[in-house]
């Protein structure tokens, strides 16, 4: 108002403050304003941590997943094998949340790079940060499950989407016969009860076990994390 900007031209950014109620300022902000009190539908801030965790007080998106995401990417762009090309790769990421693989995508500098998100405030902070603007991204609003009919084919295609079971995963790997190229590889989140060490074993060896009937062979790396 103070600038006589029209509302629907106005990006909201939102900024979590490591002070509570208690501590605010009786002065406003010179840009924006000091909110308290907003309510978190299925989720909460843990303030200890500087975290969005969920219903079980899992981190919704957590910063240490970057060196995962580095190596998800190279593989993906195919920077593994000196003798692909990068700028001839076309991948796909589904799910963009702290942007972190795309990100890599884009370093490595592969032709083409489509990304699926369908959560509007995700997607506002894209059109924010300008990826909306980068000349070899394509951005598909909504849940992959409602957009299929506009994917192509693709030299990658990367999975990790929140709040989704085995069950979901399992319909988008009926359809990678038809969405991965001869070649081509598929890659995901593997957070497959993460939380438990015998079933996530057993989830694995149940995917590998689901993709190799589609005629996918499997291979899992694991990478070193330190979550601290």
């Amino acid at each position: 108002q103070a600038k006589a900007l029209a509302l629907d031209a106005v990006q909201l950014n939102t900024t979590v403050m490591a002070f509570d109620k208690s501590e605010m300022k009786k002065d406003a902000p010179t840009e924006g304003v000091l909110v308290h009190g907003l309510v978190l539908e299925g989720g909460a801030w843990d303030k200890s941590k500087g975290r969005l965790v969920d219903s079980e007080a899992n981190g919704v998106m957590m910063g240490w997943e970057e060196p995962l995401m580095v190596e998800h990417a190279r593989v993906l762009a195919g920077t593994y094998d000196e003798s692909i090309d990068a700028s001839t790769r076309s991948v796909l990421n589904i799910g963009f949340g702290l942007g972190l693989i795309d990100s890599e995508i884009q370093k490595l500098g592969v032709g083409k790079h489509t990304i699926i998100e369908a959560h509007p405030d995700v997607l506002a902070h894209m059109r924010a940060t300008g990826w909306y603007e980068k000349p070899n991204v394509r951005i598909l609003e909504g849940r992959w499950q409602d957009v299929m009919d506009q994917l192509e084919t693709y030299d990658g295609i990367f999975f990790d989407t929140f709040g989704e079971y085995y069950d979901d995963m399992t319909v988008l790997h009926e359809e990678l016969p038809r969405l991965v190229k001869p070649g081509g590889v598929y890659s995901f989140f593997n957070g497959l009860c993460a939380t438990n060490a015998t079933f996530h074993a057993v989830y694995c060896r149940i995917a590998a076990q689901d993709l190799a009937a589609l005629g996918f062979a499997v291979q899992y790396v694991p990478v070193p994390i330190d979550a601290n």
